[in-house]
């Protein structure tokens, strides 16, 4: 039988798609988390395969935004970048420089 954790996991998964509300779930005991499981006949391998395919896809999603997030980012630097005079670049790389020696 699977951990307290994933039998957890694999009910909160159940009823979230079934449209269950229960309450306090993860002060069950293991045995009332197997008896729900058996009541329900709930494939819990199956329902923590789904989560983990959820997840995975979630953090895929995130990575991109973030990815997104760091291209306007740059885009923006390069542009401002060119609004500044030698004299201006010069002292901005020596700001930098120096911020990156700490």
């Amino acid at each position: 039988m699977p951990s307290r954790s994933d039998m957890i996991a694999a009910v909160t998964q159940y009823c979230r798609n079934n449209n269950i509300h229960i309450s306090y779930l993860y002060k069950s005991s293991k045995k009332e988390l197997e008896d729900f499981i058996i009541k329900y006949n709930i494939n819990v391998e199956e329902l923590l395969f789904e989560l983990d395919k959820e997840r995975e896809s979630k953090t895929q999603e995130s990575k991109a935004k973030f990815v997104d997030a760091i291209n306007v980012i740059k885009g923006e630097m390069d542009m401002l970048m060119l609004l500044l005079t030698d004299e201006q670049k010069e002292k901005f790389f020596l700001y930098r420089d120096s911020q990156n020696s700490i």
